[in-house]
């Protein structure tokens, strides 16, 4: 006879191996199951504003992030970013961010957006080219996260300077 502690082992092992083997088959469902469709967005560099931390951009984006969502993703970080040259430095700085917690709301549909983050005096100030990307990141409920970036239309031009504000326009 086995004692009443070596019957739960017996059972607690065999469930946590049973549960083990599922997550590695969720998990290797990310490898199989790829977006439905091509996420795209379009947006627009409005203008930046000269604040005393550096500035602030002001931009609007439209994005259909649904094609991201399968039954293993739990949510998705989305955060656009600005890339920029100075000099012979090329940038990338995060001006925007958020956490979409369902499909439904992975519509982005935003207008005259201000930036959470600064942009850098060298934005505002010294620069060449600027374009707007959409990057985002799936959290799945198991396996590995995905680092992604969206198809985004753009058209790049180069931002003029002034006392009060630079503006620009960039498609994406």
């Amino acid at each position: 006879m086995h004692s009443m502690f070596s019957r739960a082992s017996a059972v607690l092992s065999f469930t946590f191996t049973v549960v083990g083997v599922l997550l590695i088959v969720i998990a290797l469902t990310d490898y199989v199951l790829k977006p439905s469709g091509v996420v795209s967005s379009r947006a627009n560099l409005e203008t930046i504003i000269r604040t005393p931390e550096g500035g602030r951009a002001v931009f609007a984006l439209s994005a259909d992030l649904r094609p991201a969502f399968h039954w293993n993703v739990k949510q998705i970080y989305a955060w656009v970013s600005i890339e920029f040259d100075t000099k012979k430095i090329h940038s990338e700085i995060t001006i925007w961010d958020t956490i979409i917690t369902s499909a439904d709301a992975a519509q982005l549909n935003l207008t005259r957006q201000f930036a959470e983050y600064p942009v850098p005096p060298a934005l505002v100030t010294d620069h060449s080219h600027v374009k707007l990307n959409l990057k985002y990141n799936t959290f799945p409920r198991s396996g590995m996260l995905a680092w992604m970036q969206a198809v985004v239309e753009r058209v790049t031009k180069p931002l003029s300077s002034s006392s009060s504000s630079s503006s620009s326009s960039s498609s994406s």
